[in-house]
């Protein structure tokens, strides 16, 4: 079977990392596909290679084009242009340029003037000074990767969540309610806490040249604490006081689970550093925790009304352990203002 090829360099004198010959190499949507003698290959397009050297290209990582501020000198287009003609395929530009490339803002102002305009595969520097340590840290946590996606743009992101909500009355008492329908229950004052650390994926694509949307998907685990707490029921069936008591006192426990937060957002640019966001949000949390229940019943009040054991004609206590599932599943809406330094 003939090789068929989109180009075909043909009777070069190739430098690969196994020495210097003659050979061919052909080309496959932009991508060299094989190197070797292909006398009958069929090809879009041949090249002619006789008499020449076919060099791999040259990776620059250090080049200092002149734009912005002194593109009368050298900008991304002459710069890129000449590292081609130069057998350089691809550079790295260092941030010296006016004004220096030290935040976002910047970054993103440099990959717009070279979309189109670079001859080359390309990569900016962000650069390091005393005043942009913030900057830097959001540039390190939120990294485009790959190719664009039509306007918008990929990235991995991580982050750590915390949650402080009320315990869920009706989860926790509904064992007790089983066991003792016609009493009233109430619960201790308590808050469970939760910590999560997820990383994800986020889309960022422009709605217009003031708005921005994001999309973001992120995945985790969370430590989850639940604190000691005390149910009381009592029942008052003389409607002159509580004639019997239950007390059920739960041990504080802990509990790792899977988490999970589904983001959409919008951006309002007001200007190239001040900016209003909003974002809205589902954060998946239902941890299950491993508790331990002390539960004495104090059966016929002597005082109707005086909640104390020693009030009771007869006492009785059991011990069970159980799972309590806590569902945190919470819908977050945040508004607020982002400045870029």
């Amino acid at each position: 079977m003939k090789e068929s090829f989109d180009l075909l360099i043909r009777g070069g004198t190739v430098a690969t990392p196994n020495g210097i010959a003659p050979a061919d190499v052909g080309v496959i949507a932009g991508r060299i596909a094989a190197i070797g003698r292909f006398p009958d290959a069929k090809a879009a397009e041949v090249f002619d290679a006789k008499g020449l050297h076919v060099l791999p290209g040259v990776m620059d990582t250090q080049v200092h084009f002149r734009e912005p501020g002194n593109s009368h000198k050298e900008d991304l287009a002459s710069g890129s242009l000449a590292a081609i003609l130069g057998g350089v395929t691809a550079v790295f530009e260092m941030p010296n340029t006016n004004p220096p490339t030290t935040n976002r803002a910047a970054i993103e102002d440099k990959l717009a003037r070279a979309k189109g305009r670079m001859h080359c595969d390309h990569a900016f520097y962000a650069g390091a000074t005393p005043q942009n340590i913030g900057a830097l840290a959001e540039l390190a946590y939120s990294h485009p990767i790959g190719k664009p996606v039509g306007t918008g743009h990929l990235g991995l992101t991580i982050g750590i969540r915390a949650r402080i909500n009320g315990i869920d009355k009706d989860a926790n008492t509904q064992p007790l309610k089983a066991i003792f329908p016609q009493y009233e229950w109430s619960v201790t004052n308590s808050h469970w806490k939760s910590f999560s650390a997820m990383g994800g994926i986020y889309y960022v694509f422009p709605a217009s040249s003031k708005v921005d949307i994001r999309t973001e998907l992120d995945l985790g685990i969370a430590r989850s604490y639940l604190p000691a707490m005390t149910i009381l029921g009592i029942l008052d069936t003389a409607h002159t006081g509580a004639t019997d008591l239950v007390q059920a006192s739960v041990n504080k426990a802990h509990a790792t689970s899977f988490s999970g937060a589904l983001k959409a957002g919008v951006v309002y640019h007001l200007n190239k550093r001040l900016n209003i966001v909003a974002n809205l949000d589902f954060w998946y949390l239902e941890p299950t925790f491993k508790i331990t229940q002390n539960v004495v019943v104090a059966s016929h009040l002597i005082v109707p009304g005086n909640l104390s054991l020693s009030n009771a004609q007869s006492i009785s206590v059991q011990t069970n352990t159980r799972n309590y599932d806590q569902a945190m599943n919470t819908l977050n809406l945040t508004v607020g203002v982002a400045y870029n330094f």
